[in-house]
């Protein structure tokens, strides 16, 4: 099989767990979500920490008393994590006539860390659940896609994998600084790569690989996963003989 770092989670980055400053005693300020903004603060440090038995119940607590407030919503339920999340989130709801609310952060930061703290616990199997609904409620945060996407490869769910990840690819300009959305379009492309190898399509991975040499010719990651399509070819041909 391809490398174990295509499939492995993408690193914690600082932006894919904040959440929004709460709000300034002027701006009528909701309590509880300053208090979630803050509770996701902690869980943070802790996931950075490596401390994830500690982030979990944290983060858990996050999401009930969100899911307690929200009881008997019937608009579809966003939590971006930036200005321009919200904006992309309404407007795709203004698009579908679908009646939405973004009810801050916290929630989609949330269910992320819930997700990244079982796998980094060995639970991996409860994880996908909460990846899941993260890209639901933050479906343009490339950080939450790149980790369903991981998930979904890891259970051999391929086509999930590879629908997730070209998302990814389209929302890695979400990521807030230039070398963050580098990075997240890099991981998504070679995510993509992967999956066209596990499913034997070793003609388009070799294309996307090699776009990703054009793009950042110091990718050795790419260079590796070529050498190793060829490899597969050369063993699938003596198999055939």
């Amino acid at each position: 099989m391809a490398k174990a770092w295509i499939v492995a989670l993408c690193a914690l980055s600082a932006w894919a767990m904040a959440a929004a400053a709460p709000p300034q005693a002027g701006d009528n300020p909701d309590p509880v979500l300053a208090r979630h903004t803050a509770m996701m603060a902690q869980v943070s440090d802790l996931l950075k920490a490596k401390r994830a038995s500690e982030a979990l119940p944290i983060a858990a607590q996050v999401i009930q008393e969100t899911d307690a407030r929200l009881s008997g919503e019937k608009r579809h339920i966003y939590s971006g994590q930036s200005t321009d999340m919200v904006l992309a989130n309404m407007l795709a709801a203004a698009a579908q006539n679908q009646e939405a609310v973004d009810v801050g952060p916290p929630l989609g930061s949330a269910l992320f860390a819930e997700g990244f703290a079982l796998i980094e616990i060995g639970r991996i199997a409860e994880a996908g659940a909460f990846l899941d609904r993260a890209v639901d409620v933050s479906p343009n945060n490339p950080q939450y896609l790149c980790e369903a996407a991981a998930w979904h490869a890891g259970q051999k769910e391929l086509d999930a994998a590879r629908d997730l990840y070209r998302r990814c690819a389209a929302s890695s300009n979400f990521a807030p600084a230039a070398a963050e959305r580098a990075r997240m379009l890099a991981t998504a492309e070679r995510g993509q790569g992967y999956v066209l190898i596990e499913q034997g399509r070793y003609d388009e991975a070799e294309t996307i690989y090699r776009q990703r040499l054009k793009a950042e010719p110091g990718d050795e990651k790419a260079r590796n996963e070529l050498r190793y399509i060829q490899s597969r070819r050369e063993k699938d041909g003596k198999q055939a003989i």
